[in-house]
């Protein structure tokens, strides 16, 4: 499988990350499996493309920090699957060792998709990567992970916790390794950022994954969070994402409650 690479020359600006795994959705192949965007770093970047993708979403267009995406010129991203491209692009590692730390990713993200009842569960293969500088992997899944930019944010959130390679037979032990790694992040002189945001979500992850459904959806099509056009660009990116939800602090603060309370009952 050969991916039509994006060509950008756009400079986005992005926070530091440990890990320095990017990501990219490509087009379905009725469309030619073509990146549909520059390679980020940042995952909200992501939900900002889907969010101009949708047409009841009433943003036509987005451009933040650099990030463009216009759907009347970048190829479309297809809504019917999860389809992102993921890679190490700064970081020079084996491409053995960055295989592996793939296969860790989609081991937390099928452990999920088990609780969440999905009936596809996402696949990885490695592509061609010819005209790429760096290895470069193919994470193809439901499209339930990008009808939420909830969802989507901890889609790849546990890709990059793949890095961390955690061991685990079940929930409950994998919420114990999740504490092994908070613990060793504070006594570290090197704060992880991807720990800092486990830190945040991990006590109702697996309450959230669960009824996934009844708190985002509610018979729509779309998170509510896509279709409300009264959000501007800077709040839905910064606010929009698994980390906010865990804090309370999501853009919308009518379904920031609802969510809160529901979780928490």
């Amino acid at each position: 499988m050969k991916v039509k690479q994006f060509e950008s020359d756009a400079k986005l600006s992005e926070e530091y990350q440990q890990v320095g795994i990017y990501f990219s959705f490509i087009s379905a192949p009725k469309d030619g499996f073509k990146q549909c965007h520059p390679l980020v770093k940042c995952r909200d970047f992501l939900q900002d493309a889907v969010r101009c993708s949708i047409p009841k979403s009433g943003v036509t267009k987005c451009l933040i920090y650099g990030f463009k995406f216009d759907p009347e010129i970048n190829p479309p991203i297809d809504l019917l699957k999860t389809r992102l491209l993921v890679t190490y692009k700064d970081k020079q590692d084996d491409i053995i060792n960055c295989s592996i730390k793939m296969m860790y990713g989609l081991k937390l993200i099928n452990h999920y998709e088990e609780i969440m009842k999905l009936k596809v569960k996402t696949r990885l293969k490695q592509i061609n990567h010819a005209d790429f500088k760096s290895p470069i992997w193919l994470f193809t899944g439901s499209n339930i992970w990008i009808k939420s930019p909830i969802l989507i944010s901890l889609y790849t959130l546990l890709i990059r916790m793949g890095d961390k390679k955690i061991e685990f037979t079940d929930n409950n032990n994998l919420e114990e390794q999740y504490l092994k790694l908070l613990d060793d992040n504070k006594k570290s002189n090197n704060k992880d950022k991807d720990l800092s945001y486990l830190n945040d979500i991990y006590k109702t992850l697996y309450s959230f994954t669960k009824n996934y459904k009844r708190l985002l959806f509610k018979n729509n099509r779309f998170d509510k969070l896509y279709l409300n056009s009264d959000i501007d660009t800077y709040q839905f990116h910064h606010n929009s994402g698994i980390v906010s939800l865990g804090k309370g602090t999501l853009c919308d603060k009518k379904i920031n409650d609802e969510i809160k309370q529901s979780i928490s009952a």
